[in-house]
């Protein structure tokens, strides 16, 4: 197909005559997908003639040709940390063309297929009517652009100053394996899942901190969240003197809370059997640490 056909011609012999003219009739289209007849018809001059036919078969085996194919493009994971497969044999992804006339394109994996995260690769079919194919193959990368979210309160809290921070929060994102904890601008941990702990971490010097837990799916940018830690206060290592009496011979509790509005909040804090004077002077070594600090005595049960 496309090709010109070039006549080879024939010989004609006669017995009486020798060699004869020969007459060629037909022609052959080479545009144009089909079979074409040629006649040859020798004549000696005196009636006596001659026919034979030449069949010529013009065939397509040449391949479409692609003139341009979008090979490579991104798309924004959606909330299952995938995306959908969308239809890549349009004039919009893919143009071609073919001698023989209108083509036929298909694409694996087909269109609505789910696509995991990262880099996806995607052929994409040519075909004329007479079995020729060409192919072109794309890449499709599936990216996490959505940050990642705080899923567990508190989503911040107070400390005071020479206390510890200690939470777990649990965060939510298509590349879990990349988060990472920042206290202050300084990196803790890298987790391998997508539960973050800050434990035990000493508060030396008041102010705002912020933890910032980041993910990245492939892009350029990283995408992060971020909690504040608020700490506050001065911390004093000095004891604080508690001055406490009740009923000589009798067992207490000594009681505390930070907040003497909250009825549930007073915890057991130290025990003691009054000497006969009724008096008990205790130390509390941990005042320091709370910025307000309430004590009571309840008689044990």
């Amino acid at each position: 197909l496309g090709q010109s056909y070039v006549e080879p011609g024939a010989v004609a012999l006669d017995a009486c005559a020798g060699g004869v003219s020969v007459l060629v009739s037909g022609s052959v289209n080479g545009n144009v997908v089909g079979t074409n007849v040629i006649r040859y018809t020798a004549d000696d001059g005196r009636g006596n003639t001659n026919v034979v036919t030449r069949t010529v078969v013009v065939r397509d085996t040449t391949p479409p040709i692609i003139l341009w194919s979008n090979t490579n493009w991104v798309m924004a994971a959606d909330t299952n940390c995938g995306g959908l497969m969308p239809d890549v044999t349009t004039t919009n992804y893919i143009i071609a063309n073919d001698l023989s006339g209108p083509l036929s394109l298909t694409q694996n994996p087909t269109n609505g297929t789910s696509l995991l995260l990262g880099t996806n690769v995607v052929v994409i079919t040519v075909e004329d009517a007479y079995g020729n194919a060409a192919f072109s193959t794309n890449s499709i990368l599936v990216q996490d652009q959505t940050p990642p979210q705080f899923v567990t309160q508190p989503q911040s809290q107070t400390n005071t100053v020479g206390g510890t921070v200690s939470f777990t929060a649990l965060a939510t994102a298509c590349t879990v394996e990349e988060f990472q904890w920042f206290f202050n601008s300084t990196l803790l941990d890298g987790q391998t899942n997508d539960v973050l702990t800050l434990a035990n971490l000493q508060t030396t010097n008041s102010g705002i901190y912020k933890v910032v837990v980041t993910s990245s799916g492939g892009s350029a940018s990283s995408k992060s969240a971020g909690l504040f830690v608020t700490v506050t206060g001065s911390y004093v290592s000095a004891n604080v003197p508690l001055a406490l009496s009740g009923m000589p011979g009798t067992n207490y509790v000594l009681e505390t809370s930070t907040n003497i509005f909250l009825p549930n909040s007073w915890v057991p804090f130290a025990t003691n059997t009054l000497g006969s004077d009724g008096n008990w002077h205790f130390y509390d070594p941990d005042m320091g640490m709370f910025s307000q600090r309430f004590f009571r005595l309840r008689q044990a049960p």
